[in-house]
């Protein structure tokens, strides 16, 4: 019998998920196992996040957003595999499932290696997983041809017998001492106390690292007179055709692209793009509405927190209103939520197919 490994399916470019929200949420335990809260949680390094919202929403957070309060701190450091298990820091940040990391690299290319909730994941080739001396496993390649194998190490830190003088962990070290010895750039999190900015200090175990801190803040941007299409009633958003046309006007219009405004000229022989126009339950169409939109975007290094901490709020301020997020994560892959009072589309594509 010939060996032949069975590769995973092809999964679709982009998965669409029309969901309806009870009209109140729990903020401080949303229901993680719906959408769109467990594509927040799936991305967990995110690196850019754009809110679109109409500029009568923007209006009731522009104050918070003056006074910081969605600015997020972050460090640059230089760090090996070695020093995340050094005594201090290992038990500060990694044993208590403080610290999200992500290490310098490009995905499916290099070795790449990262941290979360006390989780550390190793993507490593063939040759260097052959001496790193641990178990893991071989990585899907999406059905793509001639791309070289990748494995990948999951070792939980956090577990009672990942602690110094037992043999599990005598081999982690080993690994990180005699193979995986580089030292990296790092984005390094703080998730419990992310709004300290002095928590390098000098008694902390990550100054003696010297890191650079970063901050993350919003950038604003006015759309003038966009025609928006028709989010209620809510039966056109359930046509998949509509979801998709939906999709591209979301993207014009966090591109603040002229094709969207309502005082566009351009000939039709170099564009013929229109505003998607919805029915109603009758197969009325449904008029296309002129309104100022705000464009907010965040660049940087944060978490998935951050995100669903964003999306209630959002959610909060525009009620009956509609809103949508559209985040990217270092990964390559992302999501765009839209929110339409109850309703929610979730657009989502992986990154083996960017």
């Amino acid at each position: 019998m010939l060996n032949f490994t069975k590769e995973a399916p092809l999964s679709a470019k982009c998965a669409f998920v029309h969901s309806s929200l009870p009209a109140f949420v729990d903020e401080n335990q949303p229901p993680s196992k719906r959408k769109p809260f467990s594509t927040f949680a799936s991305q967990t390094h995110n690196y850019t996040i754009d809110l679109l919202l109409p500029a009568e929403v923007y209006h009731l957070i522009e104050q918070k957003l003056h006074n910081n309060e969605y600015s997020q701190p972050y460090f640059r450091v230089y760090m090996s595999l070695g020093d995340i298990i050094e005594k201090d820091f290992f038990n500060k940040y990694v044993k208590t499932g403080k610290a999200m990391m992500l290490s310098e690299g490009r995905p499916k290319v290099d070795n790449t290696f990262s941290l979360q909730d006390g989780v550390l994941r190793l993507e490593l080739d063939r040759p260097t997983y052959e001496r790193v001396g641990l178990v893991g496993r071989p990585t899907s390649s999406g059905g793509r041809k001639h791309q070289k194998a990748r494995f990948l190490i999951e070792i939980d830190l956090r577990l009672s017998s990942m602690v110094h003088g037992k043999k599990g962990f005598n081999r982690v070290q080993w690994a990180f001492k005699n193979v995986l010895n580089n030292t990296l750039s790092w984005l390094f999190y703080d998730l419990y106390t992310p709004t300290k900015s002095s928590e390098a200090d000098a008694a902390s175990p990550l100054a003696k690292h010297h890191p650079f801190h970063e901050t993350v803040k919003p950038q604003v941007n006015h759309i003038e007179r966009a025609r928006i299409p028709a989010f209620f009633p809510a039966t056109g958003l359930q046509d998949y055709e509509y979801a998709a046309e939906l999709l591209e006007w979301l993207g014009l219009a966090l591109l603040d692209s002229p094709r969207i405004r309502a005082d566009d000229s351009i000939d039709s022989y170099l564009s013929r793009y229109v505003v998607p126009v919805s029915q109603d339950a009758e197969g009325k169409e449904v008029e296309v509405s002129t309104r100022n939109l705000v464009n907010i975007k965040w660049r940087g290094f944060m978490p998935s927190s951050f995100v669903e901490k964003l999306f209630m709020n959002a959610r909060r301020q525009a009620g009956q209103d509609w809103f949508a997020l559209s985040v990217c994560g270092f990964q390559g892959g992302g999501y765009s939520v839209l929110n339409a009072g109850r309703d929610v589309l979730t657009w989502e594509w992986p990154m083996d197919h960017l």
